[in-house]
C-alpha cells in the first residue's frame, strides 16, 4: 500500500523562491554591481565565495526589491543595530519556522504508517582528542 504524503512536504520552491517578472541588467550595471562586491569583500575581510552564497543572494535581492519600490533609498536607515536583530528580528524567524516545521511534522506523523518512523534526528558533537572538551564553532 502507498501513502502519498507529497502535500505535506515543503519544497524549496515554495519557501524561498519568488517568482515574477525579472528585468535584464545591461552590462554597466553588472559590472558596477561586481566592483561593490569586491570592495565589499576587501573592506569587510570577506572571500569572493560570500557572493554565491544563498543568505546574500537572498540579501541583495531584497535590496534590489526595496529600490524597485521605494526608488533611491539610505539602506542604512533599514538597518537594525546587530544587538536588535538577534534579540527581535532572529528570535521572529525562529517562531515562525518553529511553527511551520510542527505543522510539517505533524502532517508527517499523520500521515506515516506506525511500522515506520516519521522523524530521523542526527545529532554532532565534537570533543577535543587531547583533554576531551567540546570543541565550539565560532
Amino acid at each position: 500500500m502507498m501513502i502519498q504524503i507529497s502535500h505535506c512536504q515543503l519544497t524549496l520552491d515554495k519557501a524561498f523562491v519568488k517568482k515574477s517578472n525579472v528585468a535584464s541588467v545591461d552590462n554597466v550595471t553588472k559590472e558596477k554591481v561586481n566592483r561593490g562586491i569586491v570592495t565589499m569583500c576587501a573592506q569587510d575581510y570577506r572571500t569572493f565565495n560570500v557572493a554565491k552564497g544563498k543568505g546574500f543572494v537572498n540579501l541583495t535581492q531584497e535590496i534590489v526589491d526595496v529600490g524597485a519600490k521605494y526608488g533611491k533609498a539610505d539602506v542604512t536607515k533599514c538597518f537594525l543595530h546587530p544587538s536588535n536583530l538577534s534579540r527581535l528580528v532572529l528570535l521572529n524567524i525562529f517562531n515562525a519556522r518553529r511553527i511551520e516545521i510542527k505543522q510539517l511534522i505533524e502532517c508527517q506523523e499523520k500521515y506515516t504508517p506506525p511500522s515506520l518512523s516519521a522523524i530521523a534526528l542526527a545529532c554532532d558533537h565534537w570533543t577535543d582528542s587531547f583533554k576531551h572538551r567540546a570543541v565550539k564553532q565560532p
